[in-house]
């Protein structure tokens, strides 16, 4: 099996928000509040970023754009899921503080510091048993996910039902319950690959918007590795 995908099996894990230059510099990012400047309105996945964006679940950079076509990190996915607006009942605000000891300076995880700008949302979906930790016990924020392990995730926040059939990889019955839903993008062809933040985009749009009207990838053109 492919390393990234046995990695998934392995983990089950997941994270984000949509700002790596604040991973990088410890800033929270701020939502926008105009279209970004990088997703013309004659572009594919203008609806759906604009959908979330106005939902106030987007971020994007200091120059206004979002770069859709850059790799999502965990921290930028858990920020991402945390958001009251896709994950119901979640107590991001209040996480920290209800499920942490006033002094611990980590979350759940060595490696996720209690005033780091995704902490709260890693609490959240820890607690909410969307993701978990890797073997080592971290959370390794900075990593990329892939379109398995992103679907395993999403199919969890939206509570799917998901049957497993014989000689199914890990991955495949929420692969399944995504595609039942016309929810893969077109542009998804490996489930090995990382996911965009524009693909995840478009995908939490079309779940939460329930748009299953548009043209989605099938299953049997997705590679495994």
């Amino acid at each position: 099996m492919n390393r990234f995908l046995a990695r998934g099996l392995a983990t089950a894990t997941l994270v984000a928000s949509l700002a790596p230059a604040a991973l990088a510099q410890g800033t929270s990012p701020a939502f926008a509040d105009k279209p970004f400047t990088d997703v013309p309105s004659n572009s594919a996945g203008y609806e759906g970023i604009e959908y979330l964006r106005q939902g106030n679940v987007l971020t994007g950079y200091e120059d206004g754009t979002f770069k859709p076509d850059n790799r999502l990190n965990r921290a930028e996915f858990a920020k991402l899921i945390a958001n009251p607006f896709i994950m119901k009942n979640s107590r991001v605000t209040d996480c920290i503080n209800e499920n942490m000891e006033e002094d611990d300076m980590t979350v759940f995880f060595p490696d996720v510091q209690r005033d780091a700008w995704y902490g709260a949302s890693v609490c959240a979906v820890k607690v909410a048993e969307i993701v978990d930790g890797y073997p080592d016990g971290e959370y390794k924020p900075n990593r990329t996910i892939n379109v398995a392990e992103a679907m395993k995730m999403l199919a969890g926040v939206f509570a799917y039902e998901t049957k497993t059939e014989p000689n199914d990889d890990w991955f495949m019955p929420y692969a399944r319950a995504l595609a039942e839903r016309n929810a893969i993008p077109t542009s998804i062809n490996n489930f090995s690959d990382p996911i965009t933040r524009g693909e995840m985009a478009e995908i939490l749009y079309r779940l939460k918007a329930d748009r299953q009207d548009k043209a989605s990838q099938s299953l049997g053109n997705i590679r495994k590795y």
